[in-house]
C-alpha cells in the first residue's frame, strides 16, 4: 500500500507514544531506532512523530526534531502535536503561540496531528476558532479529530470531538464540527487542496513535486 501511494502517504510511526515524563534522550533513542528499522525495509515516505503524553508534550518533540532528522537517511521527518491542553483560555492559547513561534522561527516541519480540538482532555471548551485562524495565517497544517464514522468515546456533550453523525457529511453533531469542516474561513473546505490523483479533484488540485534527487537525475546528474 505504501509503495503504491508513495507520493502521498505520511507514515505515523506510533500514535502518542510515551508518557509526559519521558526524557529527551529516551525519546530520541526510541524513535531513532524505529526510524532505522523502518528505513531498512525500503520505506521512503515522510515519517510523522507525535508528541508524548497523548500528543500534548511538544517541548521535547520540537527540541528533538533536528537530532532525529539527522538519523533519518531520507531527511524526511515531520513532527506532530495534539491540542488536548487544559487550563484557562489564555493558557491554551499560549500553547499554540509557543508552537507557532518556534516552528516558524526554526523552520520545523510540523503539523497539528489532532486538532484544533473544540475541547481539552477535560471536555471543557477550547479556542478552536481562534486557533484555526492563527494556524492558517502561519501556514501550519492540521488534521481534525475525529470525523465520526466510528464514535469517539470522549467528550460526548457539546464539546465532543466527533464532527458528524455516523460519518455522514452535513449531519454535524455540533456547531464546532460544522465550522471545522466547512463554515469557518480557515475550515477544511476553505483551505485544503486535493491531490490530483483523486478523481474529480478540481482545477486547483496539487501535483507532487519530484524529490531533489529526481530533479537532478532528469538533468543528467547524480547525487
Amino acid at each position: 500500500m505504501i509503495k503504491g501511494h508513495e507520493r502521498w502517504v505520511l507514515l505515523n510511526i506510533a500514535n502518542e507514544a510515551g508518557d509526559r515524563n519521558v526524557t529527551r534522550d529516551a525519546f530520541v533513542d526510541g524513535y531513532g531506532r524505529a526510524i532505522a528499522q523502518i528505513r531498512a525495509t525500503g520505506i521512503r515516505v515522510p515519517l510523522v512523530i507525535d508528541g508524548a503524553g497523548w500528543g500534548q508534550e511538544y517541548q521535547n518533540l520540537l527540541g528533538s526534531w533536528a537530532h532525529l532528522n539527522e538519523r533519518d537517511p531520507e531527511k524526511a521527518l515531520i513532527v506532530s502535536a495534539h491540542s488536548y491542553w487544559v487550563g484557562s483560555e489564555a493558557e491554551r492559547m499560549a500553547h499554540y503561540r509557543t508552537i507557532i513561534d518556534k516552528v516558524t522561527r526554526e523552520d520545523i516541519p510540523f503539523i497539528l496531528g489532532e486538532g484544533p480540538t473544540p475541547s481539552g482532555y477535560d471536555c471543557t471548551a477550547s479556542p478552536y476558532r481562534w486557533a484555526m485562524a492563527e494556524l492558517h495565517q502561519a501556514e501550519i497544517g492540521w488534521l481534525a479529530w475525529s470525523w465520526g464514522l466510528l464514535p469517539n468515546g470522549d467528550c460526548r456533550k457539546e464539546n465532543r470531538y466527533d464532527m458528524t453523525e455516523a460519518g455522514i457529511f452535513g449531519r454535524w453533531k455540533t456547531e464546532a464540527g460544522r465550522e471545522i469542516a466547512v463554515a469557518h474561513p480557515a475550515s477544511i473546505r476553505n483551505t485544503s487542496r486535493r491531490p490530483c490523483s483523486i478523481p474529480s479533484a478540481g482545477a486547483s488540485c496539487v501535483r507532487p513535486e519530484p524529490r531533489p534527487q529526481q530533479r537532478l537525475k532528469r538533468r543528467g546528474r547524480t547525487t
